[in-house]
C-alpha cells in the first residue's frame, strides 16, 4: 500500500478543521484572515461537540511527488526607503527568464539589494540593515516587492519589523559570500527533509495560528462572573469566589453557598454592631459589663468554696476554739482578780474603761510617762487620788492582764470568729446572717 492512501486515512482520522485546513494548504496556500476565522469556527464547533458536516478534503497525489503545479517567481524590488542609501527612480526587474543578472559600479547598491533579499526569504545571516549615514535615521526601513505566484502578480509592502515573507520563505534561496563562509568554513548541521514531511510544518504553522485566534478571541471574552469587592478578596468566601470557573460542579456551589439559620443570626447581630451609632462607646460598656460579671462569677465561685462541708467544718472548729478562749479568759480573770473590791473584771466593759484611761494617761495627764504611771505623787487617772502601794501594784497588774498572752488570744480569736462569720454570710449583706 503506498504512502498517500495512508494518509489521507490519517487524515480522515483527524478532526474536521484540520481537514480543511489541509485542504486550504494544498489547493490555496497560506489561507487569508477569512478563512482562517472559518478555520476557528470549525474548531469551535467541534470542541463544542458541534461539528460540522463531514469534509470534502480528498488528497491530490501531485503534493508527494513534488510537483504541485506551484510556481513562483520574484519580479522587482523598488519604493526601498531608510535602507543604506538607496532611492531608486526605477524598479529593479529580474526579468521573466530563469536567470537574471544585476551589476554596477562599486557603491551602487548591489550589496544592499542582496541584504534586502536576504532579510525578505529568511537566509543565513542576513546582516544589518543600515541607513543613509549622511541623513537623519528614518522612521521605519521598507520596501515594495512583486512577486508572481501560480501567474498571478503580488505586491507586498515589506517593512523590516514584519520579518520573513512566508511565500518566499521556501520558494527564494539567497547566496553571497558571507553565506558561502557560514556553509563552508563554519561546523553545520546537514539535514535532509522530505517533501511529504515538509507538508506537515505547514499544518503545524496553521494549527498554531488558530490556536493563537482562539486565545485572542478568549483574552477579549468579558466574564459574566460579576466582580468581588477589593476589601473581601482576603476573606475565606473571597478566596473560594476568585477560584470559581466554569469547571466548578454544582454541588461545590451549593456546598459553599448554603445559608443556615445559624448563619442569618450572625449577619444579624453583624447588621446590629454596625447600625449602632457609638460602636466605641458600645464597646467600652459591654466591657464594663463583662468585668463585672467576671467578678461575681469570682464573688460566687468562693461563696461556693467556703459553703463547701470542709469549709463549715473549719468555721465551726473556729467558734469552739474561740468559745473555749473566752472560757479560760474567764477563769484566768476570776482567779487572778477574786480578792479585788469591785466585780467584773476583764469584762468587756471593764477593757473599755480601761482603753479610755490609757489614752487620757498617754495623751493628757502623763504625755511623757509610759502607762500605768505609778511613780512618786502619782494620781489615779480615774479618780485622781493619790495612788497607796497596794493601788499601785493593782493597777500594775490590771495592765499586766490586758497584755497578757491570755487577753492576747482571746483577742485573736474574736477577731477569727467575725471573719467567719463574715466569710459565712451573703456577699453583698453587711453582717452575717444567723451564723454566730
Amino acid at each position: 500500500m503506498s504512502v498517500e492512501p495512508k494518509l489521507a486515512d490519517w487524515f480522515k482520522e483527524r478532526p474536521v478543521w484540520l481537514q480543511e485546513a489541509a485542504k486550504l494548504l494544498i489547493e490555496k496556500g497560506t489561507p487569508d484572515q477569512k478563512e482562517l476565522d472559518n478555520l476557528v469556527e470549525v474548531c469551535l464547533k467541534n470542541i463544542l461537540g458541534k461539528p460540522d458536516a463531514q469534509s470534502t478534503y480528498s488528497f491530490c497525489s501531485t503534493v508527494f511527488t513534488g510537483t504541485t503545479g506551484k510556481a513562483l517567481r520574484l519580479s522587482s524590488i523598488g519604493d526601498i526607503k531608510g535602507i543604506n542609501a538607496l532611492s531608486p527612480k526605477k524598479l529593479l526587474t529580474f526579468g521573466n527568464g530563469n536567470l537574471a543578472v544585476v551589476y554596477g559600479q562599486n557603491g551602487s547598491g548591489k550589496s544592499g539589494y542582496v541584504r534586502i533579499l536576504k532579510h525578505l526569504c529568511g537566509a543565513r545571516q542576513p546582516g544589518k540593515l543600515h541607513h543613509d549615514v549622511y541623513a537623519a535615521p528614518p522612521d521605519k526601513q521598507s520596501c515594495s516587492i512583486v512577486y508572481e505566484h501560480d501567474g498571478v502578480s503580488v505586491t507586498h509592502t515589506w517593512e523590516n519589523e514584519s520579518g520573513i515573507v512566508d511565500d518566499l520563505r521556501t520558494a527564494v534561496d539567497v547566496f553571497d559570500t558571507h553565506c558561502g563562509h557560514v556553509y563552508v568554513n563554519g561546523e553545520n548541521e546537514v539535514t535532509y527533509e522530505p517533501e511529504m514531511l515538509m507538508f506537515f510544518s505547514e499544518p503545524i504553522m496553521m494549527c498554531e495560528k488558530v490556536s493563537n485566534e482562539i486565545d485572542n478571541r478568549i483574552a477579549k471574552l468579558v466574564s459574566k462572573k460579576a466582580s468581588l469587592p477589593s476589601e473581601y478578596s482576603l476573606t475565606t468566601s473571597g478566596k473560594w469566589y476568585a477560584q470559581v470557573s466554569a469547571a466548578t460542579t454544582a454541588d461545590k456551589i451549593a456546598a459553599n453557598c448554603e445559608w443556615t439559620p445559624t448563619k442569618e443570626k450572625e449577619l444579624e447581630g453583624i447588621c446590629g454592631r454596625l447600625a449602632e451609632q457609638a460602636p466605641a462607646e458600645k464597646a467600652r460598656l459591654l466591657r464594663k459589663q463583662n468585668e463585672y460579671l467576671e467578678s461575681i462569677i469570682l464573688k460566687l465561685q468562693t461563696i461556693v468554696a467556703q459553703l463547701s462541708e470542709e469549709g463549715c467544718q473549719a468555721v465551726l472548729g473556729l467558734r469552739n476554739e474561740a468559745k473555749q478562749k473566752e472560757e479560760l479568759a474567764r477563769v484566768a480573770a476570776e482567779q487572778l482578780f477574786q480578792n479585788t473590791p469591785l466585780q467584773g473584771i476583764g469584762s468587756d466593759v471593764w477593757v473599755q474603761l480601761w482603753a479610755q484611761a490609757r489614752k487620757y494617761s498617754e495623751e493628757v495627764a502623763y504625755a511623757e510617762q509610759p502607762f500605768p504611771f505609778v511613780g512618786d505623787d502619782a494620781l489615779c487617772v480615774l479618780c485622781q487620788q493619790p495612788l497607796s502601794e497596794v493601788a499601785k501594784k493593782r493597777i500594775q497588774s490590771f495592765e499586766d492582764y490586758v497584755k497578757g498572752e491570755m487577753q492576747k488570744g482571746r483577742t485573736c480569736t474574736k477577731s477569727l470568729r467575725r471573719r467567719a462569720c463574715r466569710n459565712r454570710g451573703h456577699p453583698f449583706s453587711k453582717r452575717p446572717q444567723n451564723l454566730c
